[in-house]
């Protein structure tokens, strides 16, 4: 908010009423930040009645802004006469010049009003008086194009030949203001010619200007200098005007090198281009720098210009200075259009070159990455094996450059993957030496095409030299490492790769890696440690194709090896006789080593090139068995042998032996797990539990279950460290259902994003191991999408499902339930965005599918019913939408049984169906037999403090005193815990006071449904969060209650969910008349009531009458709360301090605005440093942010909120929950009041605008 005071406000928006109430001697002169006053802005808008109110007062009548305006200034910019008049009989200075020196004259012949130049002339008014610029008052009348202004001062002798400081003469104001009737009247005062304005004639586009002026001044135009602009702005009129002058239209501009034609092909302008050519403008003209205008046609792009030169025979093989013809000039911009137009006109594509270094066209589109324009080129008849000088095909072009899509088309049509140019390069080479993105076609070449990183060229360097010597991309140094790259190799002069790096960040990886295959051969764990905190590569090979890991197993160091492990080592990689670390580890009985590699999901079946697995190589016992273990394991998980499951459990194998069976993996990537869930093995579960306790997964899940998100989340997360930490890892299926709970603890809790990343790395461990149309993948997408519905990011979600959908039916019959439940999200989805008849189409047409694989009712199809009836309910269908929540709700109890969490959804459903029928009764009871329900069944498993409240609310449910559980929460967590109120709170709290300040003392009282004030009460609360039957709802999510709001805020959920969650609780606001009871000293009582006998005999006694009680009221709250003017005054005037605040931030005004005391405000704020004042008016009470306006506001305090006002309260200021006073208003005076300082502070943001020139 602006540092404008509230009447300045009104002064805005003209409400007079308001001036007057609130304008003082002191704040009279008051300016905003740009200097302005209340009479400039009352001269601004017209205001006569306030201008005439404010010089009455004593208004400075020539107070400038920051710009140096007067009030003058403004009225004259508005042509405000009467408002002029007034100012100039108060002594306004009618020659004051603002901060450009424009002075009230200027003004008045800029907006062209003649009357008030003509008035201004006769009170004195300079007309030759010039401004910063040396504009005069006519160059502003004929800026405006005011004929009658321009009369008016030439009149008076203002000179029409004056010229300001940028040569701007009154002929080319008039020309700029396109106004020919000024033009005329300069001319015939004998005007002198100006060059400028007739080129501004032309660069405007105004024919009958121009004309006026060539015929005016025929001696004095150079009609071929204006050809050009004229091309440049695209006005034809002009330049047919130019050309039947005498214009060249072939001239060469001297500043561009180029001729009109040149400059409109290449900016496409069609139809400037037709009409030049039919003035007869060269096609085949060039510009000084030997383009034709199909050059340039051809570098921008614009394939109508194209066809019309070559409609007027242009040169489709001219060359430029460069040798550069039209067709490689649109290959090297990737304009697929025109080089397919070139081509059809010129069949010889072969024999086409750019520059005159004869580069063929194909190599010039794969060098510029134009994809298109490669396959139109080979489509045509592009030769892919052409070379240029020297020896280089296109694809090593593409390579060199990084473009990996046109890499990839010449390998697709042919081309060999190790096609190599005459010393040798392959096109790993040309990627290691070029530019561009060149991992990503390493990656092409490598990851996806298998291609041997290794192969030298013929001076023996291989890609990775190539790498180090051509640039310091590490990155793609290390890419090559990771990959296979040798790290030693050298080049047939000798060479390694340490010899040539240039760089010491390069030179320190090659270090590091020697370092680690050394170290880890000496079992040297620090040394090793230390490589791969250098930067070493840990997948990096030898010449021997030996990794750090194999070498480390050969020679039997098991910390090293687990270090690797841990580091990323990967266990799968073979050396050149195709044997992994686990053949060498078993071949040389290194047990430990083969079950670490196990462990960390080592294949445990690899063939090297003798065809021998590890087990053929194992001598030890030990790791034969273990070997054997997983080889039946896998055997019997896939032939669906559930005897295993017995065969494991009477095993007593050690954590490592449990861990080396579930990670490692068969020849296909799979591990166990993975197998028995692909080949759906009977018991999935079963196989789990052998391999851990899933006690404390099993506690996570009734936690998640009882509502108890955090103690979930808590239980879930130690529990994936323990199993992270002792046996399974990262990815493994083994941990994917306790990250399930994770994410959906995390979701009950409302963190969605930290649940998305959760559910993200779910669904890859998913893709992984199962693939992506597996059901469990898939389920983990459907989550996502649920979950992004909630964020709110639901078209986010359709995309989502839509593509979930689409993959599903392309491997799936429409009768399979995977689909049917995406398409069940689908509609809820549709729903959500209000696609009502699409959502309600798809659901019918579910219940028809799922009747033919189905017969009769189930949980899928009552679900479905359900949805349907939700739908129904939104669209305004109550009756037929109560109806079908009935049916479904009989169908539930009867196939899944009154207990169960889908029919407590149902009745909560049609609880709030009733609400909206403003059947209150049948509603609440329907409600809380469900919680009734909801408790029995998973009340008890919460903590044992949440329990106990819920069980003291369920005894007064049981016994009929509903009402009462609001007073059974009054102290419990919600006013500790509850720092603010959200808006639903402050509604519901709201109605509660209304109900206790009208004398309804009894609806604390107990009583049943149908007590005394109860049914009012229910009513109004049902009203509240049932409006519409919309506002509110509560669903059934994992077990447990939760309400969804719309559109109440989303703060409101905790709340509402707690009032009909059986733990609805109620809390007083931050400053009810309660403060001024229970006084706890016969001294705060005395005050409180206004005993001047006590409180002089406390001053006798020297009280300090700032000491507070317990909850930080000081003596001055009380006496503000027995509203005697004088009491106050007396404790003040003692030393009580006024800007003092209660614990809850409530201050003596909070007590005096809510006592409705307009004159003890006064005295509170009158008490106050004047530095302090502003601050002290605005302080805001902690819970719920309230100031003294809000509680003048909100208690319908007129006095009160006049008084605060015009001492400076800001009407704008926000509570906790963004309320502003306004927004709390209950009188309908405040709230006119308020709405007008609203409209006037809004409107004030653009109400300083004036014209440009002036500012």
């Amino acid at each position: 908010m602006l540092n404008y005071i509230p009447y300045l406000y009104a002064v805005l928006e003209g409400h007079q009423d308001i001036v007057e109430l609130m304008v003082t001697s002191t704040n009279i002169n008051h300016v905003e930040s740009l200097g302005y006053t209340a009479l400039h802005c009352s001269c601004k808008h017209g205001y006569t009645g306030i201008v005439r109110y404010l010089l009455g007062k004593g208004a400075e009548v020539n107070a400038k802004a920051n710009n140096g305006r007067t009030s003058l200034h403004i009225a004259v910019l508005n042509g405000f006469r009467e408002i002029i008049n007034l100012l100039l009989k108060k002594g306004a200075s009618i020659n004051d010049a603002d901060s450009f020196g424009n002075t009230p004259l200027h003004y008045a012949a800029m907006v062209g009003q003649a009357k008030v130049v003509e008035m201004l002339i006769q009170r004195g008014a300079l007309i030759n008086k010039v401004n910063e610029d040396g504009w005069t008052p006519l160059h502003m009348a004929c800026s405006s194009g005011s004929i009658e202004c321009a009369s008016l001062l030439v009149n008076k002798g203002c000179s029409v030949n004056a010229s300001s400081k940028g040569e701007a003469t009154p002929l080319l104001m008039s020309v700029e203001s396109n106004n020919i009737n000024i033009v005329k009247f300069l001319i015939k005062q004998k005007v002198k010619f100006d060059n400028n304005a007739l080129r501004q004639a032309v660069l405007s586009g105004f024919a009958d200007i121009l004309e006026l002026l060539l015929v005016s001044f025929p001696n004095n135009s150079r009609v071929t200098e204006l050809l050009w602009p004229a091309v440049i702005k695209r006005h034809p009129e002009i330049i047919k005007i130019l050309v039947k002058r005498g214009a060249d239209v072939n001239a060469i501009c001297i500043e561009t090198s180029q001729r009109p034609l040149h400059f409109a092909v290449f900016m496409g302008y069609y139809e400037i281009i037709k009409l030049l050519l039919d003035l007869g403008a060269d096609p085949n003209g060039r510009s000084s720098n030997g383009d034709i205008p199909l050059h340039l046609a051809s570098e921008s792009g614009h394939l109508e210009t194209v066809v019309a030169l070559l409609t007027n025979i242009s040169q489709i093989s001219a060359k430029d200075s460069e040798g550069r013809t039209p067709l490689g000039i649109a290959v090297a911009n990737g304009h697929a259009n025109i080089v397919g137009l070139f081509l059809n006109k010129d069949k010889t594509i072969n024999n086409c070159f750019h520059t005159k270094q004869l580069t063929p066209l194909l190599h010039l589109a794969a060098r510029y990455g134009k994809t298109e324009v490669v396959k139109l080129l080979v489509q045509k008849g592009a030769d892919i094996n052409g070379k240029t000088y020297n020896g280089w095909k296109a694809i090593h072009v593409a390579a060199y450059g990084g473009f990996a899509d046109i890499v990839e088309f010449f390998l697709l049509r042919g081309i060999s993957l190790y096609d190599s140019t005459e010393n040798g390069d392959n096109l790993l080479h040309y990627v290691a030496k070029g530019s561009g993105d060149r991992l990503s076609v390493a990656k092409l070449l490598v990851s996806n095409k298998r291609m041997d990183l290794n192969r030298c060229n013929d001076s023996g360097c291989s890609p990775l030299h190539s790498a180090v010597v051509a640039s310091n991309d590490i990155t793609l140094i290390k890419f090559f490492l990771e990959n296979g790259s040798y790290y030693d190799v050298k080049t047939n002069e000798g060479e390694g790769m340490k010899d040539i790096a240039n760089s010491f960040p390069i030179r320190l990886i090659f270090h590091s890696v020697q370092q680690l295959f050394t170290e880890g051969k000496r079992g040297n764990l620090s040394l090793v440690k230390n490589s791969i905190r250098e930067g070493a590569v840990v997948n990096a090979k030898n010449e021997r194709n030996e990794t750090p890991l194999l070498c480390a197993t050969w020679k039997g160091n098991a910390n090293v090896v687990i270090e690797l492990l841990t580091s990323g080592a990967n266990p799968d990689l073979a050396d050149k006789s195709g044997s992994t670390p686990l053949h060498y580890a078993s071949k040389l009985s290194h047990y430990n080593i083969a079950i670490a590699l196990l462990g960390r999901g080592a294949v445990f079946e690899p063939l090297n090139h003798a065809n021998k697995t590890p087990l053929d190589y194992a001598t030890d016992s030990r790791i034969s068995n273990v070997l054997k273990l997983i080889q039946n394991t896998f055997l019997k998980i896939k032939s669906l042998d559930v005897e295993i499951l017995d065969s494991l459990r009477k095993k007593k194998l050690r954590p490592d032996e449990v861990r080396a069976l579930v990670n490692c993996r068969d020849r296909q990537g799979k591990t166990i797990l993975a197998c028995a869930i692909l080949a759906n093995f009977p018991d999935v579960k079963g196989l789990r539990s052998i391999f851990r306790d899933n006690q404390n997964l099993e506690r996570a899940e009734r936690s998640l279950k009882s509502g108890c998100s955090r103690e979930s989340l808590s239980s879930a997360t130690l529990e994936r460290k323990q199993r992270k930490f002792l046996l399974f890892s990262d990815d493994s299926l083994m941990n994917t259902e306790v990250d399930m709970v994770i994410v959906l603890s995390l979701c009950e809790e409302q963190s969605y994003d930290e649940g998305l990343l959760e559910l993200q790395k779910l669904y890859e461990t998913y893709n992984k191991m199962l693939g992506e149309n597996n059901e469990l993948t898939i389920a983990a997408e459907r989550l996502k999408a649920s979950v992004l519905i909630k964020k709110g990011k639901t078209k986010c979600a359709l995309k989502l499902l839509e593509t979930i959908i689409e993959r599903q039916k392309s491997v799936l019959s429409p009768l399979h339930i995977d689909l049917i439940k995406t398409e069940m999200h689908m509609s809820e989805a549709l729903s959500s965005v209000g696609k009502l008849d699409k959502a309600l189409e798809l659901n019918y047409d579910l219940i028809e599918r799922f009747k033919l694989i189905h017969r009769g009712e189930n949980p899928i199809t009552l679900r479905i019913r359900n949805n349907i009836a939700k739908i129904l309910f939104k669209k305004g269908k109550i009756d037929e939408a109560l109806r079908l929540h009935k049916q479904v709700l009989e169908m539930r109890k009867e196939t899944l049984g009154p207990k169960h969490r889908e029919t407590i959804q149902t009745m909560v459903d049609i609880g709030f169906v009733y609400s909206s029928q403003k059947k209150c009764k049948e509603a609440v009871q329907l409600i809380v037999d469900a919680m009734k329900i909801q408790f029995e069944t998973v009340g008890k498993s919460c903590g044992v403090e949440e329990g106990i409240n819920r069980k003291k609310t369920f005894d007064l449910l049981r016994e009929g005193k509903i009402v009462n559980v609001f007073k059974n929460q009054v102290d419990h967590e919600f006013r500790d815990d509850q720092e603010m109120r959200t808006p639903g709170e402050i509604k519901f709290f709201e109605m509660m006071e209304r109900e206790r300040s009208q004398g309804h003392h009894n609806f604390f009282n107990e009583g049943g449904i149908d007590g005394n004030r109860q049914p009012d009460i229910l009513e109004k609360l049902h009203n509240l969060i049932g409006r519409g039957g919309n506002i509110m709802r509560i669903n059934h999510v994992d077990g447990m209650l939760t309400a969804d709001t719309s559109p109440l805020n989303e703060k409101d959920v905790p709340f509402f969910s707690k009032l009909l969650g059986a733990e609805t609780i109620w809390s007083s606001d931050d400053f009810f008349p309660e403060e001024r009871i229970n006084m706890s000293t016969e001294a705060y009582e005395a005050i409180a009531r206004g005993d001047m006998t006590v409180v002089a005999r406390l001053i006798d006694g020297g009280m300090d009458f700032n000491a507070t009680d317990e909850e930080g009221r000081t003596y001055l709250h009380y006496a503000v709360s027995s509203g005697k003017v004088h009491l106050v005054e007396s404790l003040i005037d003692h030393g009580a301090k006024v800007n003092v605040k209660s614990k809850k931030g409530n201050t003596p005004l909070h007590t005096a605005a809510l006592l409705g005391s307009a004159d003890i405000c006064e005295v509170l704020m009158k008490r106050v440093e004047v530095t302090e004042r502003l601050d002290f008016i605005d302080m805001k009470t902690k819970k719920g942010g309230m100031t003294a306006l809000h509680i003048a506001a909100s208690k319908g305090k007129l006095e009160v909120a006049k008084t605060l006002l015009k001492n400076g309260a800001a009407f704008d200021v926000t509570n906790n929950e963004c309320k502003t006073p306004l927004d709390l208003s209950v009188n309908e005076e405040v709230t006119s009041i308020l709405k007008k300082l609203d409209k006037v502070f809004r409107y004030c943001h653009c109400s300083f605008v004036f014209p440009q020139g002036v500012q």
